[in-house]
């Protein structure tokens, strides 16, 4: 069961920014300022939609509060019980407006700054660009699973991709109405676009 409370204005952005909340996240208020300022530094319009997947008191308490202090721009969706992270994206995707939708992880998975590349890299023949942690800073076991999963994922679908699991994607709105999430899918986003028909490009983003 969701709850939902947003702004009653549905006037189309230029992207919708969705942040699930699931099990891992950082200062949240931080997410949003920081993100926030390279998106308005480029001159678009925006909202954040963020989804509660789960009972997260510590972070609901604050995210409260920045939607008060920013009501026109901010929408909370809240999950009496944790459903995933491919729910709450398919979910928040449905409450957007953007003509473009930007995901991210509430937690620091990239240097925030590094947006820019990512908004830099969008031109009009990619339909989603997707951020590859570079260099790595995992540690080597980490980064051993990561280069085996690629490694088999890559030779099945035929790509080359490095980091396909890497939550910071900026994409066209109808790959999100295309691509159907379910289970642990939204790692595969671009692969999915891929065997959609779209073109797909990654970026190296500082971890």
């Amino acid at each position: 069961m969701v709850s939902i409370d947003q702004d009653k204005n549905n006037s189309a952005v230029d992207i919708s920014v969705i942040v699930p909340v699931c099990e891992r996240y950082d200062d949240i208020v931080e997410i949003f300022q920081r993100h926030r300022k390279i998106i308005e530094q480029n001159g678009l319009s925006y909202e954040f939609i963020f989804v509660l997947d789960g009972e997260f008191p510590d972070v609901e308490k604050p995210l409260t509060h920045l939607q008060e202090e920013n009501p026109e721009i901010i929408k909370i969706l809240r999950f009496h019980r944790a459903f995933g992270e491919a729910k709450a994206l398919s979910a928040a995707f449905k409450e957007s407006t953007g003509m473009r939708i930007l995901t991210l992880p509430a937690y620091f998975q990239v240097v925030p700054e590094e947006l820019q590349k990512l908004l830099d890299s969008f031109t009009d023949d990619i339909d989603l660009a997707f951020g590859a942690r570079y260099p790595r800073r995992d540690n080597w076991l980490n980064r051993i699973q990561a280069g085996i999963f690629h490694g088999i994922t890559n030779y099945l679908v035929k790509e080359s991709f490095r980091d396909i699991s890497c939550g910071v994607r900026l994409m066209n709105r109808c790959v999100m109405e295309k691509v159907a999430l379910y289970g642990d899918l939204h790692r595969f986003i671009p692969i999915l676009a891929v065997h959609n028909g779209f073109k797909v490009k990654e970026i190296p983003l500082k971890q």
